[in-house]
């Protein structure tokens, strides 16, 4: 029975899959190109995809031996078919595509070197290369260390501040700003309306990161005027009594309209 060859394909196909989950990972925090160290990583995952290809392929070639020494040819028959049917099952087919494209990709990339500036993404702590040296903490955009904006003068002009200040920091390290990881990520920091309206502004206009920066800028300036005017009405606000029958309906509702659009 081919069955144990059935199992050793499951576990083989296990291993790949985690394989395929850790290079996702190592590509995500070393985005190309690479210097020595991370080329050396990349080497190694690349000799496990190839492992991981070749052990598949043996595993139906094994099961294709073992299906030519059967003698009853309705058995025989019944376990072509299974085979067949087995190759033809997305989870091998697309997880050999998958493999494929990952050594497609790797082998030219090993033979480029680190260019003068290099992009890089704007997530956890920053593993910057800069002329072939990694540069660890250069900022820290997630977590604790920058929180997303609140609606509010204060919260929206610290983080545009930090987001300033984190990007000229990585340009003095020779980081190309201006990819959209590092848009995505600067937009992801904002509250859900302006977020909305950055997005639409790359997508409509093609904005760049430097357009993206000073259009939040705008935002930290409008919420700071906003938080005044809210400020400059609250005495005209306590000064009307709700029940007083005397006062006229439209001046509260002008005042509370200020409020508002404050």
């Amino acid at each position: 029975m081919s069955a144990g060859r059935r199992r050793e394909l499951g576990k083989t196909r296990g291993y790949a899959e985690r394989h395929l989950d850790a290079y996702q990972l190592l590509l995500q925090n070393n985005p190309a190109p690479w210097n020595d160290t991370q080329k050396a990583l990349f080497t190694a995952s690349l000799a496990r995809t190839k492992t991981y290809m070749e052990k598949i392929s043996d595993h139906f070639d094994k099961w294709k031996e073992f299906i030519n020494d059967i003698q009853d040819g309705e058995y025989k028959k019944a376990e072509n078919e299974l085979l067949s049917e087995w190759k033809a099952k997305d989870e091998y087919s697309d997880l050999l595509d998958e493999l494929d494209g990952i050594a497609e990709f790797i082998e030219p990339m090993l033979g480029v070197d680190i260019p003068e500036h290099v992009e890089a993404p704007l997530q956890g702590n920053l593993n910057v290369v800069h002329q072939g040296k990694p540069t660890s903490n250069i900022a820290k955009f997630n977590g604790e260390a920058l929180p997303p904006a609140t609606y509010g003068g204060d919260s929206l002009r610290e983080t545009v501040n930090a987001i300033n200040n984190m990007c000229r920091q990585l340009q003095n390290y020779g980081v190309d700003i201006n990819n959209t990881s590092m848009r995505k990520d600067i937009i992801d920091k904002m509250p859900f309306r302006e977020r909305n309206e950055l997005t639409l502004l790359t997508i409509k206009e093609k904005a760049d990161t430097d357009a993206i920066l000073a259009k939040m800028k705008d935002y930290a300036l409008i919420a700071e005027i906003s938080s005044q005017n809210r400020v400059n009405c609250l005495p005209d606000l306590k000064a009307l009594s709700i029940n007083d029958s005397s006062t006229d309906l439209n001046v509260k509702r002008d005042v509370s309209r200020k409020l508002m659009i404050g």
